[in-house]
């Protein structure tokens, strides 16, 4: 792949050169510019090499977005080319994520595309010997070298690896800041394969698929155990006599070899997580809106415990939906510092959910069915498709388990490239016996590491090196455990290469990381072992230590045969109390499917089951756990939907409709942002096998509530949730009206989809890009109308034809105002708060847990004069509003192109490619040349100048304003080209005038998620924000100016240079992008923003206030503000 672009190098320009041609070939291979840009330097070798295998040869320094890679001449000259490429893939890599496996990872992709180079045999043993003694050969019990090795031919293959490193890429851009897991990394890598094979649902052989996955499923179900191919054949036939099925013996034969190179199918086991001494708790959070939310995922990602979390945002604060699997003994320290971070003001709301029951159904339909929703009404549908598990929690007295136990437990819950699958089980023994051996001999190296570091302390570090230490601990306690962790990975970035001090400080960092896995948080105690205080706990650790060297010599001598598995399998799974049960269908994913997620909390009655059930045949894949909630004592349920991104007028049919089903029952319901792929758990990580118990820390939880107060110091005090049951606020009562059954809402998706013209071609987009940028031009006249009317882009892509008004010209504004009213406050009257001069009316699509409505409302008003005078009594008398933001629009810069992102088959935007452009764009923010783009993507529009004459209602063009627009703007394409001469005349002449800006709205591109970020700011800088987000293809950037008040401010915040983001992205899961837009805007220290997603129209809000909604058939604020 690259071999040809190397030559014998005879200095370092040479070196340089050939880097840079590597750059530019990777890149336009790849099609996506690195994360940073790079400077080469070379310097004669002083002191030892990296500590690391994987960086040896190179001194490695990052500043912001520039890598500065300096060469150590004459180490490992030899193996120059393969360091050269090592490096420019690490400039892929987000810096915060260059760890052990990614790097282990380029190092196979290396020597895998460098493979007939002479040296890559000879450096691949040099790492290999290298890692073989440390602790990243080893990852969760899994041999991070083998497994590697066992995919490495997918490297070498240029037409996998493009796909595949694309996707890695974007992994890590989905992880954002977030420390990465690395299991779960290794277990994404392994899985690449199984997560690129997508059903396609378009085709008969692909209905026999689905069949065949029923039917493996069926046959492990009954046989509750690891079966051979051969075996599953053979009981495919007694299965065809008792069941019916159009699958013949050979198309299940060729459809289970599918499955299993293709998928990561597996046939899985689901742990009973309270047998092993574990709980499962399902977590609601809600931050204070005082926080920044890049402090609140560090939080997150430091409490231990805690797995995949999901945000709702659309407010000021952040909410997390969480799971969390923790051992017996934390759970009271659990439950004691999330009490500990509302008592400080840092929390809003919490609620700790024990998982009882889990209920997992899998609707195979939705892998027959090419729309957003399964529609049971078709005669494809079929009832058997929907694969259901249940597994009851139930408590085991006895929890004596060994390091087997544990690892089987482990490896029997994941996909096939870890665990079971349909192969013979030798390959999986094989594994599993090194694995074991590993995983003791980690524990070893660890323990010995321990006392290796210890006697450091004592022996080679002189007393006042000691004492500095000791020293710099003590200052920097009040942090915890985690910030120093923290702090001494920031000063390793420092230039201390050759220094005495960068060595005590890689000392420390190393001594603090064993420290973390010997579950060692207590500052006090580190430092008391590093000055020789604590010979008893040296005493245990060798005693360990001694005890763990026993292990390793039993399980070196441990035979595992396939009975063992099977005996172990029946043994756990048919016990009084099962610890296994058999799922398979946890394996069952395809990515599209799933970038959806509805959470929904009910009150728990019998008679909801039914109805989960009947919903669950509309979606790809439901979940509902029946919880104990611990603060008021009662049973609810937490169901989870997963399915496609939908459209806004999809979303909001749904909700409205599963809103109606659980009415009177619904606790809260939100559409929550993240992947909802599960984290990696090992059962194993707190549990000592010596003493056969969890090892509890009565000090972990206290390091965190040091972190948690260093990350967010004092906070003003924000109002708690309501009591989380409340009833109270009359704007969520009872639905008006039927909103429609999920059949007939099925019906009309399928109907509307089966509409849609699809059509992606280059040359019909650019015609369309021409017709947005000329738009004013061409409806000036009817020749002009006519001739845009015949376009294919006219037919096929222009929904609407709409305008905004110059309302400063007619002495108006049109002001927006985000508003969160006190729940349950008399006091608050929508009426009053709308006035007479609202225009429309949003909310998010959700019930929040004490039916907190936020409010998202458009208004038009005197120039520059909101009517404030309600809102502030509100706020300052009444004190019934938790925060607002009031502004008004300056000006209107619209993106629209089609550059990048699409091609002929639809939709393909990256995010790794969008952070990746976010991150140069702040590297070069500097030298912004704003020509190029601004010309060819960006139209602008002024609309809050202050004109020299104000035209009257009396003036024609008021008059023809009046005759367009009341609430919004007519539809101008539904009058230009009629006999409507009142109306064309009319808009011709507020056109010509330029006292409106006509837009489009578009249909048939697939541009229907919608996100909304608002940024009350005097310090952005418009021109970068357009340069950053020129990025997407359709954006609208407007400039604002107002205020914004959180309650404990003093007073609201005014600003005069803020902006209103509105991006339209294609159906698709909206977390990476959101966590690029957080990453952005904190290194902006940008604190104060709003994130809208969802949003669905307020008419159910409306008829609760008005009841009958057909006034505003003839409402027209402009009528009111004629006088």
């Amino acid at each position: 792949m690259f071999e040809n672009i190397f030559t014998e190098f005879k200095d370092f320009q040479e070196i340089q050169q050939v880097f840079k041609e590597l750059y530019l070939y990777l890149e336009s291979y790849l099609g996506v510019s690195p994360l940073r840009a790079y400077e080469l330097k070379s310097t004669d070798a002083k002191g030892r090499d990296s500590e690391s295998v994987l960086d040896r040869g190179v001194v490695r320094e990052h500043r912001f977005n520039r890598s500065i890679i300096t060469f150590r001449k004459p180490l490992h000259e030899e193996f120059i080319e393969l360091i050269l490429l090592r490096e420019l893939y690490y400039l892929y890599f987000p810096v915060e994520h260059l760890t052990n496996v990614p790097k282990l990872l380029i190092h196979y992709i290396v020597i895998s595309q460098l493979s007939s180079l002479q040296e890559t045999s000879s450096y691949h043993n040099s790492i290999r010997s290298g890692l073989l003694d440390v602790s990243i050969a080893r990852i969760s019990g899994f041999r991070t070298l083998q497994m590697f090795e066992r995919i490495r031919p997918q490297f070498q293959d240029q037409e996998k690896f493009k796909p595949s490193f694309l996707r890695i890429l974007k992994y890590l851009y989905r992880q954002g800041t977030r420390e990465l897991n690395d299991s779960d990394f290794l277990g994404y890598v392994l899985n690449l394969d199984s997560l690129q094979y997508s059903i396609d649902t378009t085709t008969t052989s692909d209905r026999e698929f689905v069949e065949s996955i029923h039917i493996i499923k069926q046959i492990f179900y009954a046989q509750k155990r690891f079966l051979s191919l051969n075996e599953y054949l053979d009981l495919f036939e007694l299965y065809a006599e008792k069941h019916p099925t159009f699958l013949s013996k050979r198309k299940f034969r060729e459809n289970v070899h599918k499955i299993k190179k293709e998928t990561g199918i597996a046939p899985t086991f689901q742990l009973n997580w309270r047998g092993l001494g574990i709980r499962l708790l399902i977590l609601h959070i809600e931050f204070s809106p005082h926080l920044t939310f890049p402090n609140v995922a560090r939080l997150i990602e430091k409490t231990l415990f805690l797995l995949s979390p999901r945000f709702y945002y659309n407010s000021f604060s952040v909410s997390v939906f969480v799971f969390a699997l923790a051992p017996n003994p934390y759970f009271s320290d659990l439950r004691r510092f999330l009490q500990f971070l509302q008592n400080n003001n840092y929390l809003t709301f919490f609620k700790i959910c024990e998982n009882k029951i889990y209920r997992h159904i899998a609707n195979l339909n939705a892998f027959i069915e090419t729309r957003d929703i399964v529609n049971p009404s078709l005669d494809s549908y079929s009832r058997q498709y929907l694969e259901d598990f249940k597994i009851v929690y139930k408590e085991k007295q006895d929890i004596c388990f060994n390091e087997l136990d544990f690892l089987l437990f482990d490896r029997i819950r994941v996909f096939s490239t870890f665990g079971l699958n349909l192969e013979h089980m030798k390959q999986f023994i094989s594994d599993l016996r090194i694995d074991l051996e590993d995983i003791v001999r980690s524990k070893h190296e660890v323990l010995s590491k321990f006392l290796l570091l210890t006697e450091t302390f004592q022996s080679q570090i002189t007393q006042q090196e000691i004492k500095q230490i000791l020293d710099y601990l003590k200052i920097h306690s009040s942090m915890g455990f985690f910030g120093i962790s923290e702090r001494i990975r920031e000063d390793l970035t420092k230039e201390k290469e050759d220094t005495r001090t960068f060595k005590l400080m890689t000392l420390i960092s190393e001594f603090i990381e064993v420290c973390f896995s010997l579950r060692i948080f207590s500052i006090e105690e580190i430092s008391s072992l590093i000055s020789g205080k604590r010979a008893s706990a040296l005493n245990t650790i060798r005693s360990k230590e001694k005890h763990l060297s026993q292990v390793i010599d039993h399980y070196q001598a441990l035979e595992i045969t396939q009975k063992d598995i099977t005996s172990f399998l029946t043994r756990f799974s048919k016990e009084p109390i099962p610890i296994i049960k058999p799922i398979l269908i946890n394996t069952i994913y395809t990515e599209e499917k799933e970038q959806f997620q509805f959470h929904i909390q009910l009150s728990y009655k019998k008679d909801l089951i039914p109805k989960i059930e009947d919903i669950s045949r509309f979606f790809s894949r439901s979940f509902y756990l029946i919880d104990f909630e611990h603060h008021y004592k009662q049973k609810i349920i937490d169901l989870i939907i997963g399915s496609p991104a939908y459209s806004p007028l999809d979303y909001e049919r749904l909700f409205l409709a599963l809103k109606h089903i659980f009415e009177g029952d619904l606790i809260s319901f939100r559409p929550i942002v993240g992947s909802g792929i599960v984290s990696a758990y090992s059962a194993s990580s707190f549990y000592d096998f010596e003493k056969k118990e969890y090892d509890y820390s009565a000090d972990l939880f206290k390091e965190i509530k040091k972190y948690a107060t260093h990350l967010f110091g004092k906070v003003p005090k924000y109002p708690a949730r309501g009591e989380g049951l409340s009833r109270g606020l009359s704007l969520t009562g009872p639905s008006k009206g039927d909103p429609g059954s999920l059949a007939e809402i099925a019906a009309q998706m399928h109907l509307d989809y089966s509409r849609k013209v699809v059509n992606y071609e280059r040359k019909n987009l650019e015609q369309l890009k021409t017709i947005y940028q000329e738009l004013p031009q061409l409806l000036k006249s009817n020749d002009g109308f006519r001739s845009l009317k015949s376009t294919f882009a006219f037919k096929t892509y222009i929904d609407s034809i709409k305008f905004i008004p110059k309302f400063s010209a007619f002495s108006f504004s049109s002001y927006h105002l985000f508003i969160i009213p006190e729940a349950n406050n008399p006091q608050v009257d929508l009426r009053l708060l709308l006035g007479n001069t609202f225009r429309e009316l949003f909310t998010p699509g959700a019930v929040l847990p004490d039916r907190e409505v936020p409010l998202y409302i458009s208004y038009i008003y005197p120039f520059r004069s909101p009517n404030r005078s309600y809102l502030n009594w509100l706020t300052k008398s009444a004190r019934a509003i938790n925060q607002y933001c009031l502004f008004t629009i300056k000006t209107i810069h619209t993106i629209f192109h089609f550059e990048r992102n699409i091609s002929k088959k639809g939709w393909e935007l990256d995010p790794h490619a969008f952070r990746s452009h976010l991150q140069n764009v702040l590297e070069n923010q500097d030298t912004i040349d704003r020509t190029d783009y601004y010309k060819q993507h960006i139209n602008s529009f002024h609309l809050g100048k202050v004109p020299s004459h104000i035209l009257s209602p009396s003036s024609k063009e008021y008059k023809s304003l009046i005759k367009l627009h009341d609430r919004t703007s007519a539809d101008a394409k539904s009058f230009l080209g009629t006999n409507h001469l009142e109306k064309i005349h009319a808009f011709q002449l507020i056109l010509k005038e330029e006292l409106i800006v006509p837009y489009l709205e578009i249909k048939n591109l697939g541009l229907e998620r919608v996100i909304r970020v608002i940024i009350p700011s005097d310090t952005v800088n418009v021109e970068l924000f357009l340069h950053a987000f020129s990025f997407l293809n359709y954006v609208k950037i407007s400039e604002i100016a107002g205020e914004f008040f959180l309650k404990g401010f003093s007073d609201e915040y005014k600003f005069r240079n803020g902006l209103l983001i509105n991006l339209f992205l294609p159906k698709m899961e909206i977390s990476p992008i959101i966590e690029a837009i957080n990453e952005f805007l904190e290194t902006l220290k940008i604190e104060k923003y709003l994130i809208l997603h969802d949003l669905i129209s307020g008419n159910e809000i409306l008829k609760k206030v008005f009841g009958d909604l057909s006034f505003l058939k003839t409402y027209n604020p402009l009528d009111i503000l004629e006088w």
